[in-house]
């Protein structure tokens, strides 16, 4: 019966956070593409869904005062939408408070929420669309801070079918890198106004914070710019019914997208195992993945791994397999692979400490009765209940932090276990 599309965060005319000299010429391509076109997607979209409405709620520019390229950018599919009838409904966020007015006036289709007259008072119109009475509330940022709830503002008019509010803040404590603007909660919302929906911008992550009535929720910005912005990104669909009853869905709009991916490499003894399962864990589609790759564990490869060249090697790997990456960092905390059997074979005070801890899972009371006297009862107590759930585990978590505090040199493992095999056998140091 009726679908509104809510989107937020355009920020039309920014480019993505990222040194270009690190991509090859056909990802800069595509980043190029991203960054330019995605208005152009979500009105594709919407002229191809045949939608009664686009809101933005907030930051459609990434600045007040945008290039003229950018403006007009911006105005062509503005036009592109009226000349099907799709109204479009929008607000001034903190990155784009109102300012001069645009070179190219948009079409009478668009319809701004506030403005230089208003201030950044609560403003509302009231559209037919697919039989109803809409009425959409919201408003605009004068300057680029705003501090304060502006929920209070907010009222359902008489006669509206469905009610929507714009709102470009932070709901509740969760803004990561953002700055609490527009600060409220989501108590507020949910108890004031009336309101079927609360369209939220702000936020860059699409997150649902609460269903049923009202439905509030971030739609995210339609195309993450940056490392920070890891994930799917898109827009949100509101559909209703004949009886008035909401439903919504998750629409990607973003070609290319960030991820970090984290592999354990203990146990992987080759780099085909380790491409092998970080592989397992890309996808195959038509989006250009920006990966932020970090390996892990323990593995006779850590010297190779923890080489900046193996970044190179993985990409190419993934080139020869048509994984649609880019590997634009890459990191290794990858430790060496030890035989603690050595190492408790070893001389000197390496291998009695060695020794020391297995006589610990082999006498865990008497390890514990040392710490009497010296701990509280409480910390005892967490560590008598370790012991005992799982003695083996506990001693190699004591191994790992010890052997990473003192943090051998590769040489020095190699003597050791040298001197560790002799000592073994009985051979002559």
């Amino acid at each position: 019966m009726l679908r509104i599309l809510h989107t937020a965060d355009l920020h039309v005319g920014t480019p993505f956070k990222l040194r270009a000299s690190q991509l090859p010429d056909s990802a800069l391509e595509q980043l190029r593409l991203a960054a330019g076109t995605v208005l152009q997607r979500i009105v594709d979209y919407a002229i191809e869904k045949r939608l009664d409405a686009v809101i933005i709620a907030g930051d459609l520019f990434d600045e007040a005062d945008p290039p003229v390229s950018v403006q007009y950018a911006v105005y062509r599919q503005f036009r592109r939408l009226a000349e099907r009838g799709i109204p479009v409904v929008l607000s001034h966020g903190n990155h784009d408070p109102v300012g001069a007015a645009s070179l190219f006036p948009w079409p009478s289709t668009v319809h701004v929420l506030g403005g230089v007259d208003s201030g950044e008072r609560v403003c509302d119109i009231l559209l037919p669309l697919g039989g109803c009475q809409v009425q959409f509330s919201g408003f605009s940022y004068a300057t680029r801070e705003l501090y304060g709830s502006k929920v209070a503002q907010f009222a359902r008019r008489e006669g509206a079918d469905i009610a929507i509010a714009l709102y470009h803040g932070q709901v509740g404590s969760a803004s990561g890198s953002h700055a609490p603007y527009a600060a409220t909660s989501l108590g507020e919302l949910l108890s004031h106004g009336d309101f079927d929906v609360w369209a939220l911008g702000h936020i860059h992550g699409y997150r649902v914070l609460h269903e049923g009535r009202p439905f509030v929720a971030y739609s995210g910005s339609p195309q993450g710019r940056d490392a920070g912005e890891a994930g799917r990104h898109g827009g949100i669909l509101l559909t209703w019914d004949e009886q008035l009853r909401l439903s919504h869905s998750f629409i990607p709009f973003s070609t290319v997208e960030w991820q970090r991916v984290n592999v354990d490499v203990t146990g992987l003894t080759t780099f085909e195992a380790v491409w092998a399962a970080t592989a397992t864990k890309l996808d195959r589609d038509s989006s250009l993945r920006l990966i932020d790759l970090h390996l892990s564990g323990q593995s006779p490869l850590s010297a190779s791994l923890n080489l900046p060249e193996a970044r190179s090697i993985f990409q190419q790997a993934a080139d020869d397999d048509g994984y649609p990456v880019w590997i634009h960092r890459y990191a290794s905390t990858v430790e060496a692979e030890i035989d603690w059997r050595v190492w408790e074979a070893a001389d000197g005070y390496v291998g009695q400490l060695m020794a020391l801890l297995r006589q610990v899972t082999q006498h865990p009371e008497e390890a514990v009765g040392l710490l009497d006297g010296i701990w509280s009862k409480d910390e005892i107590a967490i560590v008598e209940e370790a012991i005992a759930g799982d003695p083996e585990s506990v001693l190699e978590q004591v191994r790992q932090i010890l052997l990473s505090q003192m943090r051998p040199e590769q040489d020095d493992l190699e003597l050791v276990e040298w001197r560790g095999v002799h000592a073994a056998t009985g051979s002559a140091d």
